[in-house]
């Protein structure tokens, strides 16, 4: 009995050493040399699936992606009209002048996102932190014709519409600078719903500053030029949330849709108005400093396609995609309202600051490694 209870333990640790010698090879085999083979790629459920992981996942990975995108947008905001054409006198037949507003012509330009990005351990959670930068300047002019009766009145400066100072003006000329930053970082998990469609849910927070000024010159005549500026300078931190849609095809390629919103608080710490006097240009014809807060929102959306793909034995993942964007920050063009308030006195009369908003191309690659 001896002999044979020796000889079952035996045999007992025998298979048992076996075993684990099979799981330590396969463990370690997953990339035998000396041709590594990589590890397979993630594969789409083959049922509906709901909820289940859809990440990108390298093997051997360190869990890290980075993102840059090229833009080429158009920022635009509201109230920024720089001046009037009228016409004074009775005729009010139907081939009477008819008078025109001067609208900024706002140009494209190009800009920049990068972003980094980190994978957890836990049931395929991400962290994602961007930076958005848009610098852009855009200056039109409205000139005076010199139609009979024709007017052209400043949207912006106050002397020269003083009846002590009045000229009729030749030409008004507005420059819009705009220097705007954001961060924006965010959680979410990326999770199948069916068998084409993921969704990414994530929440997080929006923060940074928003600088921009308006520069405006009235030429009255050869001789009496009038100046001012107008500045707002801004930061704002607050939540945001949003969700990131993309529909699969086949060979990699993709169209996605993604939008957020998000609420934060703005403190406008630098309104500033600046008109020097054109008879004493050592003196000012008006000055005003001003800071404001704001609870204010802002809407974001992107729509377009996009093609990934596994590399170097799965070991790398590239990713590309193009769309239309377009964003909106509302009540940012406190300097008009600056300049209405300056300008009506008390009681104050003015309306809601105008929008800010950008639309155009986005371009984005991204690298898991």
């Amino acid at each position: 009995m001896k002999k044979l209870f020796t000889i079952f333990i035996a045999i007992l640790a025998f298979n048992t050493l076996i075993a684990y010698e099979n799981d330590y090879s396969d463990s370690n085999n997953c990339c035998p040399k000396p041709e590594p083979c990589g590890c397979d790629i993630p594969g789409e459920p083959t049922t509906a699936a709901y909820n289940q992981g859809a990440n990108i996942d390298v093997c051997g990975s360190w869990d890290f992606y980075v993102t840059g995108s090229f833009l080429y947008w158009q920022p635009r905001e509201q109230q920024l009209e720089i001046a009037q054409s009228t016409f004074l006198g009775t005729d009010t037949t139907s081939t009477a002048e008819i008078g025109s507003i001067h609208k900024l012509s706002f140009d494209w330009e190009p800009a920049f996102k990068i972003g980094v990005g980190y994978i957890y351990g836990y049931d395929n959670w991400e962290s994602y932190l961007q930076y958005t930068r848009v610098n852009s300047s855009s200056s039109s002019t409205a000139n005076n014709d010199n139609r009979a009766g024709e007017v052209l009145i400043d949207a912006w400066l106050l002397q020269p519409n003083d009846p002590n100072l009045s000229t009729n003006s030749i030409s008004i000329t507005g420059k819009w600078d705009l220097n705007f930053n954001i961060l924006d970082w965010e959680f979410g998990r990326t999770y199948y719903n069916g068998k084409k469609l993921t969704f990414k849910p994530h929440f997080g927070l929006k923060g940074g500053w928003i600088n921009q000024s308006m520069r405006i010159t009235d030429v009255a005549s050869s001789t009496l030029t009038y100046d001012g500026t107008f500045k707002s300078n801004s930061w704002l931190i607050g939540p945001r949330a949003g969700i990131y849609t993309n529909w699969l095809f086949c060979d990699g390629f993709r169209a996605f849709g993604n939008a957020a919103a998000s609420i934060f608080y703005q403190k406008f710490h630098k309104l500033q108005y600046r008109e020097p006097s054109a008879v004493n240009p050592s003196e000012w014809y008006l000055a005003d400093n001003s800071s404001f807060t704001y609870i204010n929102p802002s809407l974001e959306f992107v729509l377009g396609c996009g093609w990934g793909t596994y590399f170097s034995n799965n070991n790398w993942h590239f990713d590309f995609l193009v769309g239309y964007e377009a964003q909106v920050y509302f009540s940012q063009n406190l300097m008009r309202s600056q300049q209405q308030t300056v300008a009506s006195g008390a009681p104050f009369a003015f309306n809601n600051p105008g929008n800010l908003t950008f639309q155009g191309l986005t371009a984005t690659a991204r690298f898991d490694f």
